[in-house]
Parts: C-alpha cells; sequence; structure tokens
C-alpha cells in the first residue's frame, strides 16, 4: 500500500561471521530460535541491513516506508531509526524463524535482528516505524508482539501513524 498523502544457508545455518555459541537474547521477548553474532556493516533503509560478510538480511515480518525509487511518507525516518541503532561495526544477534522462508525473492536473508536483548523488528514496529507484514499469511515466533506494537504505536500516533494519513493495519499487504 502506497501511504496516501505523503510524497543463508538453513533456516537455523550460520550467516557470515556469526558464532553458534552466541548468547539468545535476553528480556521478555524470548523465544525459542537459534541465536547466532554478526557485526554489521551498514543499514540499507528501514528494514534491511549489510553485514560485515557482505550478506544482505531483511528484518522478517515487519514493512518500513520506501526510501528509493518511490519513497514514501515516514521512510527516511525509519531509516534512520534503524541506523540510529545499528552502525557499522556494533555486534548484533540474529535469528531464523523455522515456520517462516529462509531468503526472501531478492536472495536477503530473513531474520529477526536483536541488539542488546531487544528485537528491533518489534522495537521498530512499536515505535511507528514499521508495520507488520506476514508474507503468505505465515506467522512467525513474535506476530503477536508485532501486532501489538503496531497498536500501542497506532493509538500514541507515534512515527508513521501521527504523520503518514492513510496508513493501515493489515499485516497481509504491509505497506
Amino acid at each position: 500500500m502506497t501511504l496516501a498523502g505523503c510524497e543463508a544457508e538453513t533456516s537455523r545455518g550460520l550467516v557470515g561471521d556469526e558464532s553458534r555459541d552466541a548468547a539468545t537474547p535476553t528480556g521478555s521477548m524470548d523465544r525459542d530460535l537459534d541465536w547466532t553474532q554478526a557485526t554489521v556493516e551498514s543499514v540499507t533503509d528501514g528494514d534491511t541491513i549489510r553485514l560485515r560478510d557482505g550478506a544482505r538480511v531483511r528484518l522478517v515480518q515487519i514493512d518500513t516506508p520506501e526510501v528509493r525509487d518511490h519513497p514514501q511518507c515516514w521512510g527516511e525516518e525509519a531509516s534512520d531509526a534503524l541506523h540510529e541503532r545499528l552502525q557499522a561495526g556494533v555486534r548484533v544477534s540474529l535469528a531464523a524463524d523455522p515456520a517462516l522462508d529462509d531468503e526472501d525473492q531478492h536472495g536477503r536473508l530473513l531474520r529477526y535482528v536483536a541488539l542488546d536483548g531487544e528485537v528491533l523488528n518489534v522495537w521498530l514496529a512499536r515505535e511507528g516505524h514499521a508495520l507488520p507484514y506476514f508474507f503468505r499469511n505465515d506467522r512467525g515466533s513474535y506476530a503477536e508482539e508485532l501486532l501489538d506494537g503496531a497498536r500501542t504505536a497506532r493509538a500514541a500516533k507515534r512515527g508513521m501513524w501521527g504523520a503518514c494519513p492513510g496508513v493501515r493495519l493489515d499485516p497481509g499487504i504491509g505497506i
């Protein structure tokens, strides 16, 4: 959906410089997933990062407004928000969801990305920078937290919910 009014290896495999002995992120959002470590090289946009080993990672189960080709309302802000959290050289935890695809149609790894125990996919939804997006309506381990986060952001008019007319919460479509 256009916002109106605004112009790897296996699902549990390693990615590049990850190590299998990485601790699962702590906090209320723990899941029984196989968490691994990786080093961020850069942030591409609000839902995509590049790792130091060159792998591209799409934060799974969310969609952020576009910043390239057809820029959308809140695209730059969503990208900036992720970039503020993930500078080059930062170590993150990554987890594939065995209930979901391992890669997208562009060859990007689909992963939950956590920093200091916080799953950034959920954080982006909670802050109004991303919407839940359930490709083929498949719901992963954090589906409820993503929906709850988006509802909270919508109620508080945070992020795109306060800035972009026409935003809808429809996880089958995303943005």
